[in-house]
């Protein structure tokens, strides 16, 4: 299937917002990506993020899709009360893209990278706060 100039723009569009700074934004471009251009796409914006080995590749690509903040809401498999990322289009538009930027890792490795992440994310959050206030 081609993709029309219509649909690209709109898939452009898609990528530009990001990364989303809130849940409504998160769900706005997870919609959009049920256009097959635009989840296209956003697989070839984020494979060209590269990263040295495929640990670099997520965690440049989850900086691209959303804020620490963002992140913080979500959980690999939806445990502890957060919302599941696994199984959200943005979530399988990652993980496509980090298979092919470093194909010689395993799905199972690249899922167990992405929950740290996220896991990490208000950590992170903490330490941007605490380096604020200095």
């Amino acid at each position: 299937a081609t993709i029309n100039s219509a649909e690209l723009s709109d898939a452009e569009d898609a990528y530009k917002r990001l990364p989303v700074k809130t849940q409504e934004e998160f769900l706005q471009i997870e919609h959009r990506l049920l256009e097959d251009g635009t989840y296209k796409l956003l697989i070839s914006k984020l494979k060209r993020l590269g990263g040295s080995d495929y640990k670099d590749c997520i965690k440049r690509m989850l900086k691209k899709i959303m804020t620490d903040n963002v992140m913080m809401l979500f959980s690999f498999s939806g445990h502890k009360g957060k919302m599941p990322f696994c199984g959200s289009k943005i979530c399988d538009a990652l993980l496509g893209a980090v298979q092919e930027c470093a194909p010689d890792a395993s799905l199972k490795e690249i899922e167990l990278k992405v929950s740290i992440y996220l896991s990490k994310a208000k950590e992170r959050v903490m330490i941007k706060e605490r380096k604020q206030d200095n």
